[in-house]
């Protein structure tokens, strides 16, 4: 099993406005409230919180791209990891 690694507070503070921030392999998932909750254009719950995904090159480490997503605060947990909440489809 590949590790996660929490990099919420690494990288000379840049993830510091982050609630949680994690590395597996060559993908970052940053997790960030929103400063107010924002309907998406589905017209489905309020989002509370953006997801940033950002694929790494592998050989130099650079960000070779990046998404974002709204959630909604009811389908985010805290406490767990969050590549174990949101599954990457490569």
């Amino acid at each position: 099993m590949e590790n996660i690694i929490d990099i919420t507070s690494d990288h000379n503070n840049k993830y510091e406005s982050v609630i949680k921030a994690e590395q597996k392999e060559n993908n970052i998932l940053i997790l960030r409230k929103l400063e107010t909750p924002r309907k998406t254009w589905s017209k489905g719950p309020m989002c509370h919180y953006s997801i940033e995904y950002r694929w790494l090159n592998p050989s130099t480490g650079g960000v070779l791209g990046n998404e974002f997503t709204l959630w909604n605060k009811k389908k985010v947990s805290l406490n767990k990891s969050l590549f174990e909440q949101f599954n990457l489809i490569s």
